[in-house]
């Protein structure tokens, strides 16, 4: 039961200020890693969208030039017109080639021969590189081992597969 104040002397005690504190406190702590957990999400879900339109691009690309465009780190050939470009092309195929959301980490089209004529495979990958490690596996768990290989070595990256040629 409260004492009846002084004139002038109304307010919250000490103890309920940090009893209020210390419940925003504990509601902080709850709420901070679900914020930091959903900007992760979204980071991923950039750079799936970002996968998904260059490997439209390269299918693109290919269905009106006939050949695979040329290993690029820039987007050569999708974001805008090559150099030596074919009469059928007509790009460009990406409105813009993707951007991290995190830093220091490139996108690459390379292509990949393996195997001796006439049983050759070749794949044209999206390589990305520096990608933290969760964020890797979250990716891999996506779109699977026959789309994503992952390669553990200094520098955590991945290749996501955009188009697999038999000859």
């Amino acid at each position: 039961m409260r004492k009846k104040s002084k004139k002038g002397q109304e307010g919250f005690s000490l103890i309920e200020i940090l009893i209020v504190v210390a419940v925003i406190g504990v509601l902080a702590a709850m709420i901070v890693p679900s914020a930091f957990s959903a900007v992760d999400k979204g980071k991923v879900a950039t750079l799936l969208s970002d996968y998904r339109a260059v490997k439209s691009a390269v299918l693109n690309y290919y269905t009106d030039v006939g050949s695979w465009p040329a290993e690029s780190a820039d987007g050569t050939g999708l974001v805008g017109k090559p150099a030596t470009s074919p009469a059928t092309w007509s790009g460009p195929y990406l409105e813009r080639w993707p951007t991290s959301p995190w830093e220091n980490v490139s996108f690459e089209i390379k292509k990949i021969t393996t195997g001796t004529a006439p049983n050759t495979e070749t794949k044209y990958i999206l390589e990305i590189d520096k990608v933290p490690a969760e964020v890797v596996n979250k990716i891999y768990d996506e779109l699977g081992s026959a789309t994503v290989t992952k390669s553990v070595s200094d520098e955590v990256g991945m290749q996501l597969l955009l188009a697999k040629v038999n000859v």
